[in-house]
């Protein structure tokens, strides 16, 4: 999965300001792309306006979520991908990049 996000000429930035949202993660290689990453213990009241202002800067918009919410994550905008992991944190899946 690492070489599907980005490559060695990647530039990686965390904790990224953006407005009035904070990225987790934002790469630029050509493509900018945005992570936004959720826990069981995350409330979603935020999520909404942060993948607004997220649209708007970057390529590709990615929430990342544990396998036993995703349903609750796919309900949001259609452009964003969902990627899932697991309780043990080994495995991550791309679920939906729509």
């Amino acid at each position: 999965m690492i070489k599907e996000i980005g490559n060695r000429h990647s530039v990686i930035f965390n904790e990224m300001r953006l407005g009035g949202a904070t990225a987790d993660l934002a790469i630029f290689n050509g493509v900018s792309k945005v992570f936004e990453i959720k826990t069981i213990l995350d409330k979603e009241y935020r999520l909404s306006k942060q993948l607004e202002v997220y649209k708007k800067i970057f390529n590709e918009v990615y929430v990342i979520v544990p396998q036993e919410n995703v349903l609750q994550y796919m309900k949001y905008d259609s452009n964003v991908a969902i990627i899932s992991y697991d309780s043990e944190m080994t495995e991550f899946r791309v679920k939906e990049r729509r």
